[in-house]
């Protein structure tokens, strides 16, 4: 019972009032929303109250509804309807007249055959089931996020951008901003391999270091140092007969 601190408060200002397990529930229900930041109104303005408003189960023996608005913002309204049917509590929840969630309850699983002590009314983890059981309703109600851990927040996430701006690779590899099209980026840049292949890139013809070997321009490629010697030999046969040819590429 260590989670249902303010509920015992809550059963004993209504005690005399429950005629039902349903009863019992609603309260437990109705304490869950208030624990959540909900309040109930009275019809003025002011009037907010954690308390159920009084005559809340004399209309109907199987319906409830309450009129609640967030203690923090009272331009978020929400309407509880509750039904009892069959020994199961349907919760159904109108946030500001447009978002809805529901939920059934059922009342056994809850509270007790005896519900005239707050002792003997409510069974064992009441208050993390009803959370678990309410968690679309708890999600509507939502809350605002405290300026202190937004500002938190957002320290965490310039921190990890410094980071990732600093050292993008993990591998602790040198990072090289690849240069835009066409535009000189010789070794002096930060570029640790000459321009080889760049030319293919550049339909346009902009940017130098085109093929290893450019039939247009018949020239040494601007490769560094001398192109490695390659030598092999190609036979060719002719009925019986066969002729090797010695071929040599590169230069010594």
């Amino acid at each position: 019972m260590s989670d249902l601190v303010g509920l015992e408060v809550l059963f004993s200002s209504r005690a005399s009032e429950l005629r039902s397990k349903a009863d019992a529930l609603v309260l437990a229900v109705h304490w869950t929303l208030v624990n959540a930041g909900l309040r109930t109104t009275s019809g003025e303005e002011t009037a907010l109250s954690e308390l159920l408003p009084s005559g809340w189960n004399e209309k109907s023996d199987d319906a409830y509804t309450f009129d609640y608005v967030r203690s923090d913002d009272r331009n978020q309204t929400f309407l509880v309807k509750i039904v009892f049917a069959d020994g199961i509590l349907i919760v159904s929840m109108l946030k500001n007249q447009r978002d809805t969630a529901s939920a059934s309850l059922l009342v056994d699983k809850f509270v007790g055959d005896d519900f005239t002590t707050f002792r003997s009314a409510y069974l064992t983890n009441l208050g993390s089931e009803l959370e678990k059981q309410l968690s679309d309703s708890l999600k509507l109600v939502g809350g605002k996020q405290s300026s202190s851990s937004s500002t938190a927040r957002c320290s965490d996430c310039d921190k990890r951008r410094d980071v990732l701006l600093e050292d993008p690779d993990p591998t602790g590899t040198p990072y090289h901003r690849p240069a835009p099209l066409g535009s000189s980026f010789t070794e002096d840049e930060g570029n640790p391999l000459p321009p080889v292949g760049r030319g293919d890139l550049d339909p346009i013809g902009r940017s130098e270091g085109g093929m290893l070997i450019d039939p247009r321009r018949l020239i040494r490629p601007p490769y560094p140092g001398n192109l490695p010697r390659c030598q092999f030999r190609l036979k060719r046969f002719t009925g019986n007969q066969s002729t090797t040819a010695l071929i040599q590429t590169g230069h010594t």
